[in-house]
């Protein structure tokens, strides 16, 4: 209930109470976030008819993110939640896959970067303009990559 709060088609749309477990979870001050609340659902009050989503929300706010640093965070940590269970079972079904793989010999470090290519693997990388970021960036290397 506290994520559809901030949903700008909700009945209950910016509700400081409604709002009060999920700014306590991202660890943000409800009293400055009330306070700013009170000015943003004044200042995009004639826009929140043309806003369908959350992120349009976070988009109108962007030119002034610095009057708004607790809700600017909020929405922010809105839009990182996962929708459904399904995203994160996606992920820990890769992790598991990669850990088995990999043996239980990888560092924290590198299953997280793994995790990353392995969740995100439709992503498209352009080799050529990786080999010559690389090269212009490491200039001294003894192999000549192109």
């Amino acid at each position: 209930a506290s994520v559809s709060a901030v949903h700008p088609k909700n009945q209950k749309f910016l509700d400081t109470e409604e709002l009060k477990p999920l700014a306590s979870h991202l660890t943000i001050d409800i009293n400055q976030l009330d306070n700013e609340l009170n000015v943003v659902k004044h200042f995009i009050r004639e826009k929140r008819t043309t806003m369908n989503t959350i992120k349009d929300l976070l988009t109108e706010l962007a030119p002034v993110n610095d009057a708004f640093p607790a809700t600017t965070s909020l929405l922010r940590g809105a839009l990182c939640l996962p929708v459904s269970s399904t995203t994160c079972e996606r992920s820990f079904s890769r992790m598991k896959l990669i850990k088995t793989y990999c043996r239980n010999s990888t560092g924290d470090e590198r299953l997280s970067d793994l995790t990353v290519l392995a969740v995100e693997r439709t992503f498209n990388i352009d080799l050529e303009e990786t080999v010559d970021i690389f090269s212009t960036n490491h200039q001294n290397s003894r192999i000549l990559l192109r």
